[in-house]
């Protein structure tokens, strides 16, 4: 029986996957900022106390990734200009700096 993630330790969970992913979109020269209210959000809704820290890649895949291609595919977003991740009202929004 293993002990149960604290809300931090899950925290830098996301985090570390967050990075990983700004990584990645740098080499398509976008930058991704993300806000602690952003974090704090994918970190409550990708933590399942049964499954632990292993939904977090599956909801930032959803509600992060998915959501920031149809942003930049419609044009919402500007992929040459960096792109701020926020929380708002139960969602991650998405604007240009």
């Amino acid at each position: 029986m293993f002990q149960s993630l604290t809300r931090e330790e899950v925290r830098r969970v996301v985090e570390l996957q967050l990075k990983n992913i700004q990584k990645m979109l740098e080499k398509s020269c976008i930058k991704l900022t993300i806000t602690k209210k952003a974090v704090d959000f994918i970190a409550i809704i990708g933590f399942d106390p049964q499954f632990g820290a292993r939904p977090i890649k599956r909801v930032i895949q959803k509600n992060l990734l998915n959501e920031l291609s149809k942003m930049i595919l419609e044009e919402k977003v500007n992929k040459n200009s960096e792109i701020i991740v926020d929380e708002k009202n139960g969602k991650l929004v998405f604007k240009n700096k």
